[in-house]
């Protein structure tokens, strides 16, 4: 008999865990086979609130989902650019576990219903405290308004901006860290962007490099250490991430590489420098690990294997020889 809590083996006499108070089972949670769950797309959005209210009514009713990208806005060049979301990443996209992808839809939809309820509802009280407060009110509502004019003014004086910039000079150049140096560029053929590179520390060279094929993402190259010297290597495939090899040491050979299945973190292997034989690998299960091999002695077979709970706990280690 098992605890499903903590792993814990008991025997037949007992039916309860003194340790976690719940009911023992026959089969030992480390046999439990991986749930593998197919993530699909149900909605994309740059919406920053919707995307949190998203995440609070999808968790309420139990679907299991993936926000691809949410993380990622604000670290390419760019960052969201007043459109809500990252050009280079492009939209966040909420999945969903492929058997709960009409109950998902129909629950967004119903979000994006409430919201416009909600907005009704607001500008119905906006208007009973403007007839109670007056002229104060009247005020502050014009004050917001003038505000938000300024914003959607600044933005189309963007959009005019970048589209002129895109089609006349095939290049746009942005200075994030307001130096009046230009530190991220996009370069565009016939309106297609074809490739970004960035100035992540300002140092006046570029350590960031993004190349397109046919307006999606294809590869990357980066300097992490800004030693002028290429230590990380991106692929992509239909834009998303599909691989990430890093050199950890400048001899121009990755020691570590992870591998993505739909933009997610599947596996994760380290090579050694010296006989370049994998001697840890980590695989992941909707980008959580899950199982953990390792070759102790180096000699190019694993030796012992960990697992892990869906918190990446550690709960059991044996040896594979």
């Amino acid at each position: 008999m098992f605890c499903p809590k903590c792993g814990t083996k008991y025997g037949n006499d007992l039916n309860l865990c003194p340790t976690c108070n719940v009911a023992l089972v026959n089969k030992s949670p480390s046999e439990t086979e991986p749930e593998f769950i197919k993530f699909v797309t149900v909605h994309e959005t740059g919406d920053p609130a919707f995307i949190a209210f998203a995440k609070s009514i999808l968790q309420s009713e139990g679907i299991k989902y993936f926000i691809q990208g949410e993380g990622l806005q604000d670290l390419f060049a760019g960052g969201r650019l007043g459109t809500g979301f990252n050009p280079i990443i492009g939209p966040v996209k909420i999945q969903v576990d492929e058997k709960d992808l009409e109950k998902a839809k129909e629950l967004l939809k119903q979000i994006e219903e409430g919201k416009f309820e909600l907005l009704e509802g607001d500008a119905a009280n906006d208007a009973e405290k403007v007839e109670r407060d007056g002229a104060k009110k009247h005020t502050f509502r014009y004050l917001l308004i003038g505000f938000m004019i300024g914003v959607l003014v600044s933005v189309l004086g963007f959009m005019v901006y970048d589209y002129r910039e895109r089609h006349l000079s095939g290049v746009v150049k942005y200075d994030l860290n307001k130096d009046s140096k230009p530190d991220c560029f996009y370069y565009y053929e016939n309106g297609v962007i074809v490739k970004v590179e960035q100035d992540r520390n300002f140092d006046g060279k570029i350590d960031l490099w993004y190349f397109y094929k046919d307006g999606d993402l294809d590869h990357g190259v980066s300097d992490n250490n800004f030693d002028g010297i290429v230590d990380t290597w991106f692929n992509f495939k239909n834009g998303a991430l599909t691989q990430i090899e890093i050199d950890t040491n400048s001899d121009n050979k990755p020691e570590i590489i992870e591998s993505y299945t739909n933009g997610i973190l599947s596996q994760k292997v380290w090579i050694d420098e010296t006989s370049r034989k994998i001697w840890k690998k980590a695989i992941y299960y909707s980008g959580v690990m899950r199982e953990e091999y390792i070759d102790q002695d180096y000699d190019g077979k694993f030796d012992i294997k960990i697992i892990y709970d869906s918190s990446e706990r550690p709960i059991k280690t044996y040896p594979l020889h």
